[in-house]
């Protein structure tokens, strides 16, 4: 399943509901979009650029289907070259997407010599999996209902259903149509189409790339 390219479009879209999940509740989205490190052709997958009180910092988010041992080294290897470039606080969160993840709920990428701890870098991790399917509804946030079928219970149809109904409340019609896409694309992790067109109104099954990519495979 492609995951990468509807996940930047929910950061960059519903960037500001999805501020509880990276810990920047409470901050101000400036700006979120996909950008090209310099020194090394690499791009990041969302950095989003908050402001809290008077200081303005960014949020590095990178998702991850599942657990990387590399994962600390490219954390740092963006984290250093985004403070680089920006020349502000840059803080980064890996979002985990499926089981299973990381032993740990932080990482870190430590340079030692002759075991003495001589420099660290710690990065936050999300698991969504480990996050209440429950309380992103209670938020109602499209951002965040989009991402309910890989929270901790929200393989329920119900529950999938409920959150299609919570994107359409707060952001109607044309406003919440990523975020549905991005719902109902996920939720065929759980799914097949026939299934999720008894939860979900036809119309929008329809207009979403799980029935595209159901009709391209003869579904």
């Amino acid at each position: 399943m492609e995951t990468d390219v509807k996940l930047k479009v929910l950061f960059r879209k519903y960037a500001a509901g999805l501020l509880e999940l990276t810990g920047d509740a409470g901050s101000e989205v400036l700006s979120a979009e996909v950008v090209e490190l310099q020194d090394f052709k690499r791009s990041v997958d969302c950095l989003l650029k908050l402001r809290r009180g008077q200081e303005t910092y960014y949020r590095h988010v990178e998702f991850q289907a599942e657990a990387d041992p590399d994962m600390p080294e490219r954390c740092f290897r963006y984290n250093t070259q985004l403070v680089l470039q920006y020349r502000v606080p840059v803080l980064t969160t890996v979002v985990y997407l499926f089981r299973p993840g990381p032993a740990s709920r932080t990482l870190s990428f430590e340079v030692r010599l002759a075991n003495r701890l001589v420099n660290v870098w710690h990065f936050d991790v999300v698991c969504l999996w480990k996050v209440d399917a429950q309380e992103a509804l209670a938020h109602g946030a499209p951002g965040l209902l989009a991402l309910v079928p890989l929270m901790r219970g929200g393989e329920d149809l119900g529950l999938i259903a409920a959150a299609d109904r919570g994107i359409e409340e707060a952001a109607p019609g044309e406003a919440g149509r990523d975020a549905a896409a991005i719902l109902l694309l996920l939720a065929g992790w759980h799914y097949t189409v026939d299934e999720l067109s008894k939860a979900v109104r036809r119309s929008k099954m329809i207009r979403s790339s799980v029935w595209e990519e159901a009709l391209a495979e003869g579904r």
